[in-house]
């Protein structure tokens, strides 16, 4: 029987290894990862066929089952929120709320009554009680974003709400209880700010029971015409409309640009151009300045990137099998060339793969 598995290891607040989760699955089941290499996959409104994300789509399921924190690093508009709403609505506190809070949105003190919320006359303004996120999502899930932004003040507050599950309102002397998952995700690499003290190893070690690390775009170039489809479909389902498809110059521009913004710049870009375009197919003029003129390879003028050809060279081809793990369909469609032509400059070039 094929079967697919996932592990996770599972830490200590010292950061020492105690145990790890496991799971197995048979992979002629509907939910479980194709046995076959590079077929979509939409998992929970996440749509890949990219190798690494449907690892990522085993993990969010076996880490849901249980309760552990986990700690969701990658890039701005890699889909890091996704990933965590994936894990709740999996969850056994799917039924409870899902709050999330952006850390980087106020300062330490208007933060710390956002999370634990504040009596009245605790502080100038406050002039009723309010409740903090902590205590709206009781029983649900807690949505930690930009967690790497909190203050020292602030991370011993939460750090004790981890420990001990328990938190007192500003300006409180009753202790309430919480039972809360927590989630937390930022854009930097938590571990980095450990050595500079900037954040506190003992929460950094408690929220990272699990880690998960989207990749960035630029790095699984194979799901971009699949996301294209993705949001042109979902586009037409909401304002309805003739089905739409880039032409073969734009999805090349598409796949020659590099997507600093990743995922959430991709989706803006495709709704820009769907908006801008008027016809069934949707040309590279419809798409934003900055990507024609960044993704642009010979249409136009722009010198390509693997010489006067148009043809990639051995290093990119290369690059291109590897994030692919070897299928020259995806390779191609990264490369933004035909498998023929992938086949016959991999010849020229003598790479294998």
């Amino acid at each position: 029987v094929p079967i697919a598995s996932s592990t996770a290891l599972l830490r200590d607040e010292d950061g020492r290894p105690i145990g790890g989760i496991c799971s197995f699955r048979d992979l002629r089941e509907g939910h479980a990862v194709p046995a076959s290499q590079g077929q979509v996959r939409d998992f929970l409104g996440m749509v890949s066929k990219n190798h690494r994300m449907h690892e990522i789509f085993d993990l969010i399921e076996t880490v849901a089952e249980s309760d552990a924190n986990v700690l969701i690093e990658g890039e701005s508009g890699t889909g890091k929120e996704l990933v965590a709403r994936a894990i709740h609505r999996l969850s056994g506190r799917r039924e409870k709320p899902f709050l999330g809070v952006n850390c980087a949105s106020l300062n330490e003190n208007l933060m710390e009554s956002e999370l634990f919320g504040h009596v009245r006359g605790a502080f100038t303004g406050a002039v009723k009680d309010r409740m903090g996120r902590f205590e709206m999502a009781e029983g649900g899930t807690l949505f930690l974003d930009e967690v790497s932004e909190i203050g020292p003040h602030l991370q011993a507050k939460l750090l004790r709400v981890v420990q001990e599950r328990e938190y007192q309102r500003v300006g409180e002397t009753r202790t309430r209880k919480a039972d809360v998952r927590i989630l937390s995700a930022t854009n930097r690499r938590l571990k980095d700010l450990l050595a500079s003290g900037s954040f506190r190893d003992d929460l950094y070690y408690r929220l990272n029971v699990v880690s998960i690390i989207p990749p960035p775009l630029r790095e699984r170039k194979e799901d971009i015409p699949v996301l294209v489809d993705h949001f042109l479909d979902r586009s037409r389902e909401h304002h309805g409309g003739l089905r739409r498809a880039f032409s073969p110059l734009a999805m090349r521009v598409l796949l020659e640009y590099s997507w600093p913004g990743n995922v959430r710049e991709l989706e803006n870009a495709v709704e820009r151009a769907r908006i801008c375009s008027r016809r069934e197919v949707i040309e590279e003029s419809a798409l934003p300045a900055e990507i024609r003129r960044r993704g642009r390879t010979t249409h136009g003028g722009a010198r390509p990137a693997g010489g006067a050809t148009g043809e990639p060279e051995e290093g990119k081809i290369r690059e291109a099998l590897s994030h692919s793990r070897g299928n020259r369909g995806d390779a191609a469609a990264q490369l933004g060339i035909s498998r023929v032509t992938l086949w016959r400059r991999m010849k020229q070039l003598d790479v294998s793969g």
